[in-house]
């Protein structure tokens, strides 16, 4: 049946009237799909190219007005500039004996506003009255969205968004729509929401009018405020956001934003009368409301200033993130209803201050109670606040104390090596907020050594992985299962290639040399355990052996490909060639979990047991003689490296219970050995080059040793930690990677084999070549001031060397060179670029920069050595026992001598807030303030003289090290104690604020750098350093690193995740 027409610049004509021809221009009609007020649309197809399209007629009876006719070929002209995915484009336009058309794009659906009723539930004979006529490029009326997602509101979001941003193109060309409406917008069978009929559009620059003056321009339902006034010039973008809006209003909720005759629609949308959204469904989103609201704000400054803001708040939305609008706050609604009803807001406002009026009255009545009442609730108040003070300070202190007893805890379990529960403990306290948390440094150095480093999940068996095998070039991974489970992995993508199952329990797998092939034993319960030979790429047996009476623990190829090896869980070991014959079977009375083949398939070697122990044999299958690799361990398990380059140049890791050993080849004994190192190794590897070790263990840790890091006696520092399973590791294999260290492979009780990164993690150990890292053991360390990344050292060698990480981590740069037997002290300047070397015969100044010698003065004293020297502002202070010489800089001329009031002078420090010196004695701590010295504070006996001081960051605390091994914390300048620690074995040799003046990092002969909270002076924990009696501390602020030292062994980086980050930020400024 027809339908009214609710849209006043359209006109009412029946379509029965009206004669159509069966062609129009190059287009054949096929049938009318819809009918406009000054236009009609037909399905029509191109007689040439039997194109289908929608042709949009003028109607015959207003085809001859030159205002419809100005409209229609404006429309026509306008179409053409716009080009966007969601606006039905125009194909041609044309003229026919007078009747102008436009071919457009035949879209295949529905308009908005029939899928709204649908929704509704209202039919086709129900429409009346219902603005759902179209002249819109539709083919058919049927339902586009079959299914419900046409009512999800996030798809409805999604799609105005589309609306919207099709908007924002046609404003970007100056285009306003001007009759933005659910029957304008056509969603076809995929969802996808169409913008068309621009009839009534404009551009911006236009100003003439496409209406008579007066007429509204638009359906009153979706019109904007400002277009209820017929005003042309008012009409902006944000109209069509308003009438965009208010589409999204109808589709979300299911009722127009506006109800009723014409004249109550157009009055209730000028005064801004809207219903809220949720009061009509009650399960519309807040977030959908408060963009609905803002779109269609009755202001346009309160809408979204363009389409494209409107589209970006519907997308976030639809993405479930938080939206820019929000529903206006109460004020803003009482401001809006005053002015839509200014005399009831009047009459209310009237009524309020004569309310207001009375009841200051009747307050003045009894203010006199009122203000007794007050001062006892202010009081009250007073005490409640007090108490809450007291209690919030007494659940910090306790939150202190609780976070101090899981640190000692931690540090306890990382001593015992138990990192998971080191890792368990530190990661309680991780969301406590400062001061407690993690702007401890102690705290993030545990984490991060806890923490392990990056890796790589390559495959995950569903029982215990047993073994694994790395093909020679580094390519493939084979992994075992315990439930006979096979994998196989690209390490070039770290994908999985090929899954198999076989029909027995694998304790070992191996690979061969041309990738085709993995070896593995099927162990059985009952009977003969098969050795079994497998293609790789599709898991086929080509070689199947009755194998061994027990089970089978390991197996290999050698490098040749032409011979495998096997042994069993007790004693036997097979050596077999590839078409299954036996070239040698043997009894090495011992257990052999590792086994290798040397020099192609000539030399095999395997673990041997005798009566005084067990014993490393190279079997040589030509001569079938034996030679021993020296061992000094128990063997278990061994690993072989690589030929290094020479014939014969292997290097062979064993271990066992704990020990381990590390030999190469022609040598009469072990290079490296240590034993009962308090672990149970499990597994080993070794690096293709022999530079790096690891060591799986039952407690599912791998420890990772770099042999280039030992002393001269071959003992090796501190290894990095990988925490890589919470069970047993079964097998390492070393794989190279991207970085200088090559990486390691895992394969673990938890089924798990996985890949890690080790360079990231591997302690540093600055050097340069002329100075190894293990000779950086150091005489005295200066900087220019507290938290300097600038750190010089006298070391032991004789050299005087400069660090700084972001000059280079792992750099040492050398300045220049001392006697090794002279007392050696340094001194540098604020901005360190000069550096004074005092040693017992003088004194020598050196530009930092270019490591040039620009002084010397002679010593004046060569029977007395230098005891501590310090630049401040224009001069040079040399402390001796009993007196302070004062050098002039930049002349270095003896400006004069400063007695010491106090004797046995030891060290002095600059007051960061003063210009003044702070000098250590045995009995004094003394003050040299211009040429003069005076006592600062005297020791009281012989059991608290002072040993050392540290100075905080702010120059308002100081740590004072006495005699009787007590750190004092004291007051500058009042010396006032704010703490006392002790704890301390031996005398402390040095101490460092540390977390901004809360926390004290000390050191001492024992070995062990305790970290310690001042306000509660108890120990967090300690980590083992080494033991000397000059051991010294200084931090790097910039880099949160702790730098250790001492004349008995290297100096040691201590460093944490954030470390890691400045080390990344000095890489990259370096770059540039």
């Amino acid at each position: 049946m027809p339908r009214p027409n609710e849209d006043p610049t359209e006109v009412r004509t029946s379509i029965s009237a009206e004669i159509v021809a069966k062609h129009i221009g190059d287009y054949q009609i096929v049938r009318t799909l819809g009918t406009g007020g000054m236009g009609e649309v037909y399905l029509a197809r191109h007689t040439e190219t039997d194109q289908t399209v929608a042709l949009k007629v003028l109607r015959n009876h207003v085809a001859d007005n030159p205002r419809f006719r100005r409209r229609f070929e404006r429309e026509a002209k306008l179409i053409q500039t716009l080009d966007h995915d969601h606006i039905v484009p125009l194909l041609e336009t044309g003229d026919d004996n007078g009747v102008p058309y436009l071919a457009m794009q035949l879209v295949d659906g529905q308009t908005l506003a029939d899928l709204i009723l649908e929704q509704r539930g209202i039919d086709d004979a129900d429409r009346s009255g219902v603005d759902s006529q179209t002249d819109t490029a539709i083919l058919s009326h049927a339902s586009a969205t079959p299914d419900d997602s046409g009512k999800s509101y996030e798809f409805i979001a999604n799609a105005i968004a589309d609306v919207a941003e099709a908007l924002h193109s046609a404003h970007s060309n100056k285009v306003i729509h001007r009759d933005v409406k659910p029957s304008n917008l056509i969603i076809d069978r995929d969802g996808k929401l169409w913008l068309t009929d621009f009839g009534l559009a404009f551009l911006e620059d236009d100003q003439t009018a496409l209406t008579m003056t007066g007429d509204l321009v638009g359906t009153p339902a979706y019109m904007s405020p400002e277009q209820t006034i017929g005003s042309h010039s008012e009409v902006t973008r944000r109209s069509d956001v308003y009438s965009l809006g208010a589409t999204l209003y109808e589709w979300a909720t299911l009722h127009r934003p506006f109800s009723g005759n014409r004249e109550q629609v157009l009055v209730n949308v000028a005064n801004g009368s809207l219903a809220t959204p949720r009061s009509l469904r009650n399960d519309l989103p807040v977030a959908l409301e408060a963009v609905i609201c803002k779109a269609m704000s009755r202001s346009p400054d309160g809408r979204y200033p363009t389409a494209a803001a409107f589209a970006e708040d519907l997308r976030r939305f639809a993405a479930g993130k938080s939206v820019h609008a929000r529903m206006p706050g109460w004020s803003e609604r009482l401001f809006r209803w005053s002015q839509r009803n200014p005399l009831v807001a009047l009459a209310s406002f009237i009524g309020v201050i004569t309310t207001i009026v009375a009841v200051l009255s009747m307050q003045a009545i009894y203010s006199g109670q009122l203000v007794l009442i007050n001062e006892q609730l202010e009081k009250s108040n007073d005490d409640l606040i007090a108490s809450n003070l007291q209690l919030e300070a007494r659940e910090a202190e306790l939150s202190n104390q609780l976070f101090i007893s899981d640190m000692s805890l931690a540090f306890k379990a990382f001593e015992a090596r138990n990192l998971f529960t080191t890792k368990q403990l530190v990661d309680k306290h991780r969301t406590q907020a400062s001061p407690f948390g993690t702007n401890r440094f102690a705290f993030e150095l545990l984490n991060y050594l806890a923490s392990p480093p990056s890796s790589t999940l390559l495959t995950q068996h569903d029982s215990p992985s047993t073994g694994i095998a790395v093909s020679n070039d580094g390519k493939l991974l084979v992994s075992a299962g315990e439930d006979g489970s096979v994998h196989v992995v690209d390490l070039q993508t770290n994908q999985r290639l090929h899954q198999y199952q076989l029909p027995g329990r694998l304790d070992c797998i191996a690979i061969s040399p041309d990738n085709q092939f993995f070896l593995t034993g099927l162990n059985e319960s009952i009977g003969f355990c098969p050795i079994k030979v497998y293609r790789i790429d599709d898991g086929e047996e080509v070689l199947g052996l009755l194998g061994h009476w027990h089970s089978m623990e390991s197996g290999t190829f050698s490098s040749d490909g032409k011979l495998i090896a096997t042994a069993d869980r007790y004693r036997q070991v097979q050596v077999h060639d590839m078409d299954g014959n036996v070239i040698k079977s043997m009894d090495a009375t011992t257990r052999n979990e590792s086994l290798a083949f040397i020099e192609g398939s000539h030399r095999l070697v395997y673990v041997h047991e005798k009566e005084s122990g067990r014993e490393l044999r190279v079997l040589d299958l030509d001569t079938k003689k034996h030679t021993v690799i020296p061992t000094d361990v128990l063997v278990a398990q061994f690993a072989i490296s690589k030929p290094r380059g020479k014939e014969d140049a292997f290097r062979v890791v064993s271990q066992g219970y704990g020990s381990l050993s590390v030999s190469d080849f022609g040598q009469p004994s072990p290079f490296i050995e240590f034993d009962s190192f308090g672990v149970s190794f499990r597994c080993v590897s070794i690096s293709d080059d022999g530079s790096l070790i690891y060591s799986g263990t039952d407690e599912g840790a791998v420890y990772v040793w770099r042999l280039s890091d030992r002393s001269s006696s071959n003992e090796l520092f501190r290894p990095l930690i990988v925490p890589a399973a919470t069970g047993r590791i079964y097998d390492i294999e070393t794989v190279a990677g991207q970085s200088e260290t090559p990486g390691f492979i895992t394969a673990a009780e938890d089924g798990k084999v996985t890949l890690w990164e080790t360079e990231e993690k591997m302690p540093i150990r600055p050097s340069n070549r002329a100075v190894a890292y293990r000779n950086t053991r150091t005489r005295s360390i200066t900087t220019p001031y507290q938290g300097s990344a600038d750190v010089f050292f006298a070391l032991r060698s004789g050299e005087i060397v400069h660090y700084n990480p972001q000059e280079g981590l792992h750099e040492l740069a050398v300045i220049t060179q001392i006697p090794g037997k002279d007392t050696v002290e340094l001194a540098v300047t604020e901005d360190a670029s000069v550096i004074a070397v005092c040693s017992d015969k003088d004194l020598k100044i050196y530009d930092v920069q270019t490591t040039k010698l620009t002084n010397t003065i002679p010593s004046l004293d060569l029977e007395r050595s230098c005891r501590s020297l310090q630049y401040m502002g224009d001069r040079l202070y040399l402390l001796y026992t009993d007196e302070v010489l004062v050098y002039s800089v930049p002349d270095y001329s003896l400006e004069g001598t400063i007695k010491l009031p106090s004797d046995n002078a030891s060290a002095i420090h600059r007051l960061p807030k003063d210009d003044s010196l702070l000098i250590v004695t045995d009995k004094a701590l003394c003050v040299v303030d211009g040429m003069s010295a005076s006592i600062y504070q005297q020791a009281e006996s012989a059991a608290d003289q002072f040993r050392g001081v540290a100075i905080d960051s702010r120059g308002k605390q100081m740590a004072v090290i006495r005699s009787n091994r007590l750190i004092e914390v004291c007051s500058i300048p009042e010396f006032e104690t704010v703490a006392v620690l002790r704890g301390h074995v031996q005398i402390p040799s040095d101490c460092q604020f540390l977390d901004n003046d809360l926390s004290l990092a000390t050191t001492c002969e024992d070995g062990l750098i305790r970290f310690w909270d001042i306000a509660s002076e108890r120990e967090m924990g300690s980590l083992v350093a080494g033991k000397s009696l000059h051991n010294r501390l200084h931090y790097i602020d910039d880099f949160d690193m702790l730098l250790s030292t001492s004349d008995a062994i290297p100096m040691d980086l201590w460093v944490t995740n954030r470390s890691q980050t400045g080390f990344a930020s000095a890489e990259q400024t370096e770059e540039k």
